[in-house]
C-alpha cells in the first residue's frame, strides 16, 4: 500500500471536538464515513487563496511571518503539522511519546472555533445554544476531553489522538511540504515526494499538509484512521459518531437547509 500512497503522523487532542464535528458534519452533508476518522478541515473558503503547497508557501514568504507559521490563524487554518514516521523521534516531536497527551497549542480559541462551526448551520440562537451543550454532553458521555470549549476534561489523563493520513503519490507536492519545528520549509527535503522515496530515513522530520476538504473528503485521494490513547473514547469512536450524526441532522432536518449550509462551507 505504501507503494501508491505516502503516510503522515498527526498528533492533536484539544482539537478532537472540532474535527469529530467536521467529520459528522461532513457525513450529513456529503456523505463523508465518518465512522472512520474524523476531518480536520471542513471550511472550502480557508483554502481560496492557497489551493496547494506552493500557494500556502508563496503566501507565508509575503506577509511577516515566514518562519512561526504553526502561530499563525491564517496557516491553521489550512495546514496541519504532520510527521512521517509512526517512530518519529522529532525534531520537536515524537510521535510515541506525544500520542497519549497529544499536540496542542494555547492560543487557539477553541470556544470561538466551536461557534463558528454552529453559526454556519444558520439555526436560531437558542438552538445553537442547544446543540452546543447536547455536543458537549454526549462528548462527555464518552469521556472526551471538551475542557477548552467549557466542558469536562478527559477524566484518564490520555488525551492525545493520532490520525494517519494516507496521500495519493503523485498529489504528495500538491499538499504536503517538509517542515521544520513551527512550519518554515525545510529545503534539505525537498520535494517531498523525492525524499520519501529515496533511502533517507523517515523517523526524524516534521511536514505540513494542507488539509483542503475537497481532497481530504475523497478517498480516492486521502484516507485517514485514528488512535486515541484513551481506551474508552477509542473503542467507542463509532457510536460516538452515530450519535453526533443524529444530533446534526435532527438538527437540519430539512434538505434546503443542508444545502444552504453546504453552500456556505464550500464559501
Amino acid at each position: 500500500m505504501c507503494g501508491e500512497w505516502g503516510v503522515f503522523y498527526h498528533s492533536y487532542s484539544y482539537a478532537a471536538l472540532i474535527y469529530e464535528i467536521h467529520a459528522a458534519l461532513a457525513c450529513v452533508l456529503f456523505g463523508f464515513p465518518s465512522g472512520v476518522s474524523p476531518l480536520p478541515r471542513l471550511r472550502w473558503q480557508d483554502f481560496a487563496a492557497t489551493p496547494n503547497v506552493k500557494a500556502l508557501v508563496e503566501a507565508c514568504d509575503q506577509t511577516s511571518f515566514p518562519t512561526r507559521r504553526d502561530h499563525q490563524p491564517e496557516f491553521r487554518a489550512a495546514a496541519i503539522p504532520a510527521v512521517c514516521s509512526l517512530v518519529s523521534q522529532g525534531p520537536g516531536v515524537s510521535t510515541p511519546v506525544m500520542f497519549l497527551t497529544g499536540l496542542s497549542q494555547d492560543d487557539i480559541s477553541y470556544t470561538e472555533s466551536l461557534a463558528e462551526i454552529l453559526e454556519a448551520l444558520h439555526l436560531p440562537s437558542d438552538h445553537v445554544e442547544q446543540l452546543r451543550d447536547s455536543i458537549l454532553d454526549l462528548a462527555q458521555m464518552y469521556n472526551l476531553d471538551v475542557s477548552r470549549y467549557g466542558g469536562q476534561a478527559e477524566q484518564t489523563g490520555k488525551s492525545g489522538h493520532l490520525m494517519q493520513i494516507f496521500i495519493r503519490r503523485p498529489m504528495l507536492d500538491e499538499l504536503v511540504y517538509s517542515a521544520k519545528p513551527m512550519g518554515e520549509v525545510d529545503d534539505s527535503r525537498l520535494p517531498t515526494s523525492w525524499w520519501l522515496s529515496s533511502p533517507a530515513p523517515t523517523n526524524f522530520g516534521q511536514a505540513r499538509v494542507l488539509a483542503h476538504p475537497a481532497h481530504f473528503l475523497s478517498t480516492d485521494t486521502v484516507r485517514m484512521y485514528v488512535a486515541s490513547a484513551d481506551p474508552v473514547f477509542h473503542n467507542s469512536r463509532p457510536r460516538f459518531q452515530e450519535e453526533l450524526v443524529f444530533l446534526l441532522n435532527s438538527a437540519l432536518p430539512d434538505h434546503r437547509v443542508k444545502l444552504s449550509v453546504a453552500s456556505k462551507l464550500y464559501g
